[in-house]
């Protein structure tokens, strides 16, 4: 996709890869190297930046993302494009609610970038449409501490 200069050429479509984007954040810097080597290769019109195209990628946290995978991705890309994933429903529910778990109480993350990856990177998506009313982040998260299940709440945001 960077190669071929896909995030230029369709700069409003809001790419999201699944599972932290598997090993794109642990590989990035030789991603990165790569690019660059390959820059002499292209014509000069197709700019070719990995860590920069990455930027316009959202990577949703489903699956074993933590501590190396979500700490890289936090460094390559932000807070601000990481959504939370379930895996549902081809995670079994407990394995759901476990690693779900792991991501409120993780510490490479603050409680503001936890909010973000829980509900407001989806919530500020949902609004660029303009197709969906959705509650404020806090609204949400605060409803998940109090025993409702991740998966509910999510949906119930996202549905308005």
């Amino acid at each position: 996709m960077v190669m071929h200069n896909i995030f230029g050429r369709y700069p409003n479509i809001k790419w999201i890869f699944p599972h932290a984007g598997a090993f794109l954040s642990i590989l990035s810097d030789r991603m990165n190297s790569f690019s660059i080597q390959m820059r002499g290769n292209l014509p000069k019109d197709i700019p070719f930046d990995f860590k920069g195209d990455m930027r316009h990628v959202y990577f949703d946290a489903a699956g074993f993302c933590l501590q190396k995978q979500l700490g890289a991705l936090l460094k390559d890309v932000g807070a601000e494009n990481i959504l939370y994933g379930s895996d549902s429903p081809y995670t079994p529910a407990l394995a759901c609610t476990a690693l779900s778990g792991g991501l409120e109480k993780t510490d490479c993350m603050t409680e503001n970038q936890k909010d973000m990856m829980f509900t407001g990177t989806a919530v500020r998506l949902s609004r660029v449409s303009g197709k969906h009313s959705v509650e404020p982040p806090t609204a949400a998260r605060s409803a998940t501490r109090t025993g409702s299940s991740l998966r509910a709440k999510n949906s119930a945001v996202l549905s308005g």
